[in-house]
This record gives C-alpha cells, structure tokens and sequence, in this order.
C-alpha cells in the first residue's frame, strides 16, 4: 500500500510530465478508436443500404444476368431451383425477383429504368405489396425529373420475352425516397405478376434470393448450391460478390487508416519513451538515495511501474470511454452531410451520411495495442534503474 501511495503521489510532483503522458496516450485511443469506427461504419453504411435491401445473403441467377441485365438472361421457369432450396435445412427462405430495363416516359421527358417486381407480402427497398394489388412505386428523383405524383400515370416501353415491343401504362402508387441514389433516379417497383404480365411469361424470374438462418457461414451453403446446378446455366453469388466492385476502394482506404494508425502508435510510443526516460534521468540521484538508504531495488522499480501505470491507465480509461461515447452518439445520430462531399458519396450511390460504428470491440482491440506499446517502452527505463550504480547516481553521473 505505501508502494502505491508514493507512485500515486509522484504523479504530482511534476504534473506537466504527467500530463503529457496521460494526453499522448488519450489522443492515440481516442483517435485510433474514433477513426477506426468511422472507417467500419462507412463500409457497414455501404452493407446496409445494397445487401440488407438484397433481401437475402446469397443470389441464384441465369448466368450472364449480372452482367447484361437483360431479358434474354431470365429464369423461365424456376420450378426445380423451388425443388432444390427445399431440400437444404439451412435455408430460412428464399424469394424471387424479376427485373428487367424499360423505357420510363410521360409528357415529353422519358429515362432508362430497372423495372423491378416483388413477390406479395415481400418488403423490398422498404416497399410493400399485398396480394393481388396493383400499381407502381417510383423514387422522388425519378418523380420529379418526369414531373408525375402519387396517382399520376407512367408509360413503360420495353423488350417482352419473345422478342417483341412490349407497352404498359401504370398507375403510381406511390412516391418515396430510397436512400441509394441510383435507385432513387432509375427504380420502379411493381407485384411480380404485374411485370410478368409486361413480359407475357408467367412463370420467369430474373433473381433467386434466399436468407440463410443466423449464424450460418455463406460460402459453404453457396457451395452446396452450385454443385447441385449447372456452371453453365447458372450462377450463385455471395452479398460480397454482389459488392465486389467496392472491394477495391475499401481496401485503399483500409490501407490507408493503416498507415494512420501506424502514426500515431509511433507517436505514442515515442513520445512516451522520451517522458519515460526523463523521469528516470531527472530523478537517477533520488533513485540512488533510497537504494542507499536501504529501499530494496525491486521495490523502486515497482514505484517506478506503478506511476508508468497510473498515468497510462488514466490516458487509457478516458480516451476508452470519451472514443464509446462518441461512437454511440453518431451511430444513432449519423451527420448528414451537403457540398461537394456529399456529390462524392452520391455518385458512389452512398447515402450521404456519416455514421460511425458502435461495435465495442474496436475500443477494446485499440486499448490491447496501446496496453502493448506501454509495456514494451516501458521496459527501457526499467531496465536502466536495475543496472543502476549507486555511486554514480549519488554524484548525479
């Protein structure tokens, strides 16, 4: 107990000294979490809005869909696929989906849409479909461009399955924002059976997505279903897969925080090596009065130690507890953002907002790191106390 009351009381002797040591060690966990967060929870904003409205964590397709989109790549008749996705337990469920490009017009303005149909009952880019209902949804960037409302008309134009020019006029019945810009200007939703109608084919569906129960990998369940189809007809892809053209951006930017938080590691332990070598160089003479005195060498280093700790811990604890506070308040209050930033992200089809992660597990993987760099600088001056010359320390040498 009085090892600890002397190390605690040492803290003040030159509080400047220790203060330095407890602000380089708050600013890198402070940042380091922080930034980290706001790295994970750009990614995490880019998985919410394109997987989660995927419906599901893994796609079947016609192969040659993914890339063309076009009508010539669609499931005529998914029957036996229904047959084999029953068979596999891992599967919570699957739904389908038929989408195709058309031709949106009214008045005199007209724009290259995804015309998209959902099953009934099946929430997709948080629209909602009963049984039997009709009539179309659209975004509000595709409302205002062709000047039409909720209850207004739209002309569809486009290819039906044999070949032939295929023409609908559709209600809308409803005008909404989606968060992801492409869909917001170039989406128009509508029941599967009314866009099978379009295409005069009764069973096709462009999509197969099915959710596998929580907890289970995707890749071996994927794997399980290609085997079963043919490689030449179909293709099945992972949400990553889906998103796999902004893997290499991701990764960029996750070098990049890299190389941050290689900085700032550095800077902390450079910075506390230098305090940590004053305080032993400044006090070598006090140091060398106790061991003469009588005061045990090891106990001196354990003084020694446990002032090291206390103004790293105290660091630790509030740049810890200051990083989670602002994780949590911008994960639940995101920052919408405007200008030439938010041009940035719409044209990548984010959402413009930022939202920083609240997963506890990058504070607690930032504190082990800075917990290891204190332990390994610390060790330098450390070292020097236990080879310590009691004469020479006494004459200040």
């Amino acid at each position: 107990m009085n090892s600890f009351k002397i190390a605690w009381r040492n803290l003040f002797r030159n509080s400047r000294r220790s203060l330095l040591t407890i602000v380089a060690t708050f600013m890198t966990v402070f940042l380091s979490s922080s930034l980290e967060s706001l790295h994970v929870g750009l990614w995490d904003n880019i998985v919410e809005n394109e997987v989660r409205f995927l419906s599901g964590h893994i796609v079947i397709q016609k192969l040659g869909f993914q890339k063309h989109r076009s009508v010539e790549f669609l499931i005529e008749d998914p029957s036996e696929i229904f047959l084999l996705l029953d068979t596999i337990s891992e599967i919570e469920n699957y739904n389908c989906r038929l989408e195709f490009p058309v031709l949106a017009a009214w008045d005199d303005k007209s724009r290259p849409c995804m015309f998209s149909g959902i099953e009934p009952n099946q929430t997709f880019k948080n629209v909602h479909f009963k049984k039997d209902e009709r009539g179309i949804q659209i975004g509000q960037n595709l409302s205002q461009y062709l000047g039409v409302k909720t209850g207004d008309s739209l002309i569809l134009l486009g290819q039906s399955m044999y070949g032939s020019n295929s023409s609908i006029i559709h209600q809308i019945k409803e005008v909404s924002h989606n968060p992801i810009p492409v869909f917001d200007r170039q989406l128009i939703i509508a029941p599967i059976n009314l866009v099978r109608d379009f295409l005069d084919a009764e069973k096709a569906v462009s999509s197969i997505f099915i959710t596998i129960n929580e907890g289970k990998e995707v890749e071996p369940i994927k794997s399980k279903i290609a085997k079963a189809l043919s490689a030449s007809e179909f293709e099945v892809l992972s949400w990553q897969e889906m998103l796999a053209g902004r893997s290499p951006v991701f990764k960029l930017r996750s070098f990049g925080f890299q190389v941050f938080r290689g900085i700032l590691y550095f800077i902390l332990g450079f910075t506390l090596l230098t305090t940590f070598y004053m305080i032993v160089h400044e006090r070598t003479h006090e140091f060398g009065l106790l061991i003469a005195l009588g005061m045990k060498r090891k106990v001196v280093i354990l003084i020694q130690t446990l002032e090291i700790l206390f103004s790293t811990v105290i660091g630790v604890f509030l740049g810890s507890l200051i990083a989670l506070s602002v994780m949590s308040i911008f994960h639940h209050y995101p920052i919408r953002v405007s200008g030439d930033l938010a041009k940035a992200m719409i044209r990548f089809d984010n959402e413009p907002i930022i939202r920083l992660s609240d997963n506890i597990e990058i504070v607690v993987k930032n504190i082990i790191a800075a917990v290891f760099i204190i332990f390994l600088v610390s060790l330098f001056p450390l070292a020097r106390i236990t080879r310590l010359k009691i004469t020479k320390a006494l004459n200040n040498q």
